[in-house]
């Protein structure tokens, strides 16, 4: 990524997902990299980081408002839906909006151990158990996130057909590993910075001596990466669950 994107990108990402997911592309990561490059271009040729993300951001929500309206089919009806995606795509990323950003995915209350995993690949994944339907669509859409869910009547609702939330039908048979995997190649995504597997928070470096009496007495003398959980304030280190996660990951 050009070292000229500032951290407003991350919160454009996820929207950017969450716009080419509607339209069910074949290539999702693919999408997202040709939106990277057309920003960078702009910035190459002498705007502004966040004025050319902008406008990237602002073209994909008018195509894929268009594509939507398009593959609809009858006048009125795509110009009911016009009105609907209108409404409901932010003119700016919830996550540059909201003071907690938006995550990178909701998974259903099926999918807690989705969630962790895809903490530990380095996504913000919200875990929704005993949530009401309606209500699990209506915070998924005023977010740049991803509804990730097993229940197949969900994905038959209208706003998940007619493209208003994106969502990701998950295969109920496989294991919660299998799961992931899926997930990961459906969605082409890439391992980034480990989170907090418990909350997603991200986690911070800190000191070893800073935090020697929270360290179990067996661990300090062989471990030396520490972490704090911005978000839960969890201490975490690179033992040897982490190793094992990592060693699985690398392996996906």
């Amino acid at each position: 990524m050009s070292s000229r994107l500032d951290s407003h990108w991350s919160a454009y990402e996820r929207a950017f997902r969450g716009l080419l997911l509607r339209s069910r592309p074949r290539r999702l990561q693919r999408g997202v990299e040709l939106l990277q490059a057309r920003v960078v271009r702009l910035i190459g040729e002498g705007r502004a980081s966040n004025d050319a993300l902008a406008e990237v951001y602002q073209r994909c929500r008018r195509q894929t408002i268009n594509r939507l309206c398009r593959l609809r089919g009858r006048p009125r009806r795509a110009e009911q839906l016009r009105l609907l995606l209108e409404a409901s795509l932010p003119e700016v990323p919830y996550g540059l909006l909201e003071p907690a950003g938006s995550p990178d995915f909701h998974c259903d209350a099926g999918l807690g151990g989705m969630a962790r995993w895809l903490r530990a690949a380095g996504y913000d994944a919200r875990f929704w158990p005993g949530v009401a339907d309606d209500e699990l669509l209506d915070v998924t859409q005023h977010s740049d996130a991803i509804l990730l869910t097993t229940d197949g009547p969900l994905t038959r609702r209208a706003a998940v057909v007619w493209g208003v939330v994106p969502a990701l039908l998950v295969p109920l048979g496989p294991g919660k590993r299998e799961q992931f995997q899926w997930v990961a190649r459906r969605l082409q995504l890439r391992r980034q910075a480990a989170r907090c597997m418990d909350c997603g928070g991200c986690l911070l470096p800190v000191p070893k001596e800073s935090v020697r009496d929270e360290i179990p007495p067996r661990t300090y003398p062989w471990c030396d990466d520490y972490f704090r959980c911005e978000r839960c304030g969890k201490l975490l280190w690179r033992g040897t669950h982490w190793q094992r996660i990592e060693g699985y990951l690398l392996g996906q």
